[in-house]
């Protein structure tokens, strides 16, 4: 929060404004997040800094050249900075992201990056798809990819150059977290087999 407010301070000039979540989880704070904001165009990116602001230009123009509505990020595709991501972690995420390129029909090389940018007018899909799930998703990425595919919104990678942490330490519980993904997972995949 200090950091965030030093920030807000050294740009005056812009319209930052530094909130403070009211519940826990990242699900929550990118979620109070996008509820604060007012542009056309949103941005999710963590507050590790693992991933550089500045790689989000690109991001917003894919969107704005019209090529996608939904721009996620994948770490996957350069190499990643020593100790970036555990080896655990690039497994977990090779599984997720094969499961949920074979539900969407889409391939996709990362499924938990959190640099994400898309249109506001998807919100409404967004809001919709989280409320409906009895399982919620801890971190939100999975209710982004799942609701932008089932909304029928053109998604597009962007690859990122992957580092370790700047700020903070990590806030995710590899087991427990892994086991709430998998059971979000499977109730998604019944909703979109049910849909069709």
């Amino acid at each position: 929060m200090r950091v965030s407010q030093e920030i807000k301070f050294q740009n005056s000039e812009k319209n930052i404004k530094v909130l403070e979540q009211d519940g826990r989880g990242k699900a929550n704070a990118v979620f109070q997040g996008i509820s604060a904001s007012n542009n056309e165009l949103i941005a999710i990116l963590d507050s590790d800094i693992s991933v550089d602001p500045e790689t989000l230009s690109h991001f917003f123009k894919i969107i704005e050249d019209g090529h996608a509505d939904f721009v996620n990020g994948t770490r996957l595709i350069y190499g990643k900075e020593k100790n970036a991501m555990r080896l655990l972690n690039v497994l977990g995420n090779l599984l997720f992201q094969a499961l949920i390129s074979i539900v969407i029909k889409q391939k996709l090389t990362d499924s938990l990056c959190g640099t994400k940018v898309f249109k506001r007018s998807y919100l409404n899909h967004l809001n919709k798809w989280a409320g409906s799930t009895i399982i919620k998703d801890p971190f939100g990425d999975f209710d982004f990819i799942f609701s932008a595919a089932y909304s029928g919104q053109k998604i597009l990678e962007y690859p990122v150059h992957y580092r370790s942490r700047k700020y903070g330490s990590t806030q995710i519980s590899r087991f427990r977290d892994g086991w709430k993904l998998l059971i979000y997972f499977i109730n998604s995949l019944y909703k979109f087999n049910v849909s069709r």
